[in-house]
């Protein structure tokens, strides 16, 4: 799947100018979220955003994210990932209530 498709939802939040336009023809590799059941690898392993609640990897190495910041809106963070940061990022399989230790 395409970005720009998993993103269609909020195509309209992103604007012209944003460095996300630039990966939405971009195949994803892999999707990080806090739903149940699904793979959480924290953003802040990586970048510095504190509002990501679901994250892309794609497969040209960079991670997109979708940023709720309650005084600020809606962002979408993009960063370029290490070769080891990818891999780590693959490889990567606990859920959020696993990565967080929650009972």
């Amino acid at each position: 799947m395409k970005l720009s498709e998993a993103l269609a939802f909020n195509m309209d939040a992103i604007f012209e100018k944003d460095a996300v336009n630039r990966h939405l023809d971009v195949e994803i590799v892999k999707e990080f979220s806090m739903k149940d059941g699904a793979p959480w690898f924290s953003w802040q392993q990586f970048g510095t955003h504190k509002n990501v609640r679901y994250w892309y990897l794609l497969e040209n190495g960079y991670a997109v994210g979708f940023n709720e910041n309650a005084s600020i809106g809606i962002s979408f963070p993009v960063k370029k990932l290490s070769p080891e940061m990818v891999e780590k990022a693959k490889k990567h399989m606990l859920t959020y209530s696993q990565y967080h230790d929650i009972q």
